[in-house]
Order: structure tokens, then C-alpha cells, then sequence
């Protein structure tokens, strides 16, 4: 049940601004995760969260926050400051549910999780784990981003963690090589949406929709 009481605006504190500056590109992209999602929440009325990658944390806090207590939320997040959380049964704030910390340095902590078709909603920010880190302040002579052929494997990856309805949110840069991942998405036979957009730092940073069928996000 959708705890109807709670704007998104009171719960995320993201009336941003005009002058907001991100701390960094893991603040700025979990930031646009966060804000998509909560445009999005009363679509959703997930049992069980699964969210991967940096503000994972703060993701699984914000939605048990969002929904009454029986949400059990999953959180995969690469930093070693969610090690104090690490155990079973953590509730965050004091607003209940329960929220399992699982440490893992790269994406083989995937490995680790069970079932992820049963996970009534999926989000994916590599922005802060070893093996995706930004290479936007290593480029190429051509310009190009070192991270762009992992991306496109970032997406073949997601492709195996989908939600129960075949669903999966992801945060990407589209600044230059959006038809790239677009058609990555459509080899696997994934539809591709972009449902939110900001540039940062010169480039363009994008949550996408993944899905296996072509369908309203609030369905």
C-alpha cells in the first residue's frame, strides 16, 4: 500500500535549486534515479526492491519510506561505507521494512542474488563500482569515453536481472552513444525508453527504461 500522505517532494528533499551543484557524479546520478523513480512511485506498488550500485542505500531508505512496512528491500552497493549496515533485518530511519546490505566490490555480487525475476522492481546506478567507473576524465584522443563498450555490457548484463513484469531502470550516459546502447538493448530483445534526462559536466546522463515489452511505465 502507497502511503498516499507522503509527497515526494517532502520525502526527497528535491525541490532543487536553481544553483544546485552535485558533490560528484555519484551524488548527480543518484540524484536523477531518485527523482525518476519517485515521478513514477504511485505506478508501482513493489513487495521487494532490488537496487544495485552507488546510492543504493539511499534508494532502498527513500522507497520504505514511500510504501507501508512490507516492502522488503535488497540493496547491492559497492562502498565500504554501507558496511556498518551490512546485516539482516536493518531497518533504515526507523520507518520499518527490512533492508539486507550485501558488500561486493564488482558486478559478480549479481551473482549472488536469487531469483531476480521475483523483485517487483529493479534499479540499476554503476556510477561508483570498480568495474564501471566513469571515464568521462579519461578520453580518448577521439574524444570518445573509455566506458562506452562497458555500458553497452552494463546493458547485456541487465538484461539477465529484470523485475517479475520484465523491467528494469538504469542509469546511462547518452551523450553521444545513445543509438549504441539502443541498439544493444534491441539485440537482446529489450525495449529502450528514456524516461529522464540532465546533463553534468558536459555530458548527458540518462535513466532508461529497459523492458521486454513495450508498455506504460505505470502499468
Amino acid at each position: 500500500m502507497i502511503r498516499q500522505d507522503v509527497p515526494s517532494y517532502k520525502l526527497f528533499n528535491y525541490a532543487l535549486p536553481p544553483d544546485y551543484d552535485p558533490l560528484d557524479i555519484q551524488e548527480f546520478t543518484t540524484v536523477l534515479l531518485v527523482d525518476v523513480l519517485a515521478a513514477h512511485r504511485r505506478g508501482y506498488n513493489p513487495d521487494k526492491l532490488l537496487t544495485i550500485g552507488t546510492g543504493a542505500g539511499r534508494l532502498s531508505g527513500v522507497f520504505l519510506r514511500v510504501y507501508d512496512g512490507q516492502t522488503v528491500a535488497l540493496s547491492v552497493d559497492s562502498t565500504q561505507a554501507s558496511l556498518s549496515a551490512a546485516v539482516a533485518g536493518h531497518n533504515i530511519n526507523g520507518y520499518g521494512g527490512r533492508s539486507v546490505y550485501c558488500i561486493g566490490q564488482d558486478l559478480s555480487v549479481l551473482e549472488n542474488v536469487p531469483t531476480a525475476a521475483r523483485f517487483s522492481l529493479i534499479a540499476y546506478n554503476p556510477y561508483n563500482t570498480d568495474t564501471l567507473h566513469p571515464g568521462r576524465l579519461q578520453r580518448q584522443g577521439s574524444g570518445q569515453s573509455l566506458l562506452d563498450q562497458t555500458l553497452a555490457e552494463f546493458i547485456a548484463l541487465t538484461a539477465d536481472y529484470l523485475d517479475e513484469k520484465g523491467r528494469a531502470f538504469i542509469v546511462i550516459e547518452t551523450t553521444k552513444e545513445l543509438g549504441r546502447h539502443q541498439r544493444a538493448a534491441g539485440q537482446l530483445g529489450l525495449h529502450f525508453r528514456i524516461e529522464g534526462s540532465r546533463p553534468f559536466e558536459g555530458h548527458d546522463y540518462s535513466v532508461v527504461l529497459l523492458s521486454r515489452q513495450k508498455t506504460d511505465v505505470c502499468a
